[in-house]
């Protein structure tokens, strides 16, 4: 018995050790793994953005920001109406605004906080004026924009925002748009009013 325990310990051990010494995994946009090297002298190029998947421990290269497709949005309304205690009109399209947690780009301090007031307060103008959309800003790590004082802020309920739009970590913030017949569109990383605006645009044309 005293072997076995002895052999059980050993095995602990270097599950433990492998997990904590795995190495950074780097992908390209296509997915494929590349050296540390070519990613970051592809990443100097400018042309990207770096999502990263702390859990997998992966960086990937994100070439094409703008993602479409479909799903099921009656789910996510009811999901958020009933975990939010918050009325949403599953008639209407909602906008999320997604803060993943601190990262070099949001917590800079450049974008002080009665700039950051008329900046929200124009964007719900200009997306009104596109069509009538519900608006809700989700946070998924507690630390950060949640306290400003001017917009209410939600924690990722069940993870359910994360898991089906947001695999990655992007730098600043993302959006989502969510039609009441399925469609999505997601942009990735810091976004100014104009792309929202015309994803917006862009998805209300979809039936």
């Amino acid at each position: 018995m005293k072997e076995w325990s002895f052999i059980f310990v050993l095995f602990l051990s270097f599950l433990i050790h492998t997990t904590y010494c795995q190495t950074t995994i780097f992908l390209n946009p296509k997915d494929k793994p590349i050296s540390e090297e070519d990613f970051n002298k592809a990443y100097k190029s400018g042309k990207y953005i770096v999502g990263e998947n702390d859990s997998l421990k992966t960086k990937k290269l994100i070439a094409n920001r703008v993602e479409e497709g479909n799903t099921d949005s009656k789910k996510i309304y009811a999901t958020l109406a009933t975990q939010l205690n918050k009325e949403i009109d599953f008639s209407k399209p909602l906008l999320i605004i997604y803060y993943p947690g601190k990262d070099p780009c949001n917590a800079s301090g450049g974008f002080p906080e009665e700039q950051q007031k008329v900046f929200y307060e124009d964007m719900k103008k200009r997306v009104q004026e596109v069509k009538s959309t519900t608006i809700l800003h989700i946070y998924k790590s507690p630390d950060g924009p949640q306290n400003r004082k001017f917009i209410n802020w939600y924690n990722d309920p069940q993870g359910i925002i994360e898991k089906e739009f947001f695999k990655y970590h992007y730098p600043c913030f993302s959006f989502v748009i969510i039609t009441p017949s399925d469609n999505y569109i997601s942009y990735f990383g810091e976004f100014a009013t104009e792309t929202i605006v015309n994803c917006l645009k862009k998805i209300k044309k979809k039936r």
